[in-house]
């Protein structure tokens, strides 16, 4: 991993629990991949879309399956919906 990475990852990981607390909630980027992620979009166009690095787009999803409580893409999709942050 090259080093820039490493270090908007470290920033991304501070962002998302800058306390340490291991906080359930998401983060207004977790949301924003989530939301695209659930309207069907590959990591790939979330990462155009929000002028990231897809690796990136990787770390958020793998800090929200857990936050969500979420296994697999359907139930990551039914949290987004009682998220509010699509609809039917």
């Amino acid at each position: 991993m090259s080093r820039s990475l490493a270090d908007e990852l470290a920033g991304l990981a501070r962002e998302a629990d800058p306390d340490g607390t291991g906080t359930d909630e998401l983060s207004r980027r977790e949301r924003e991949v989530l939301q695209l992620l659930a309207q069907g979009q590959s990591m790939k166009e979330v990462a155009a879309a929000l002028a990231i690095n897809a690796r990136t787009v990787e770390f958020h999803q793998y800090r929200i399956m857990p936050r969500l409580d979420a296994r697999t893409n359907a139930e990551r999709v039914q949290q987004a919906f009682r998220l509010g942050l699509i609809t039917s």
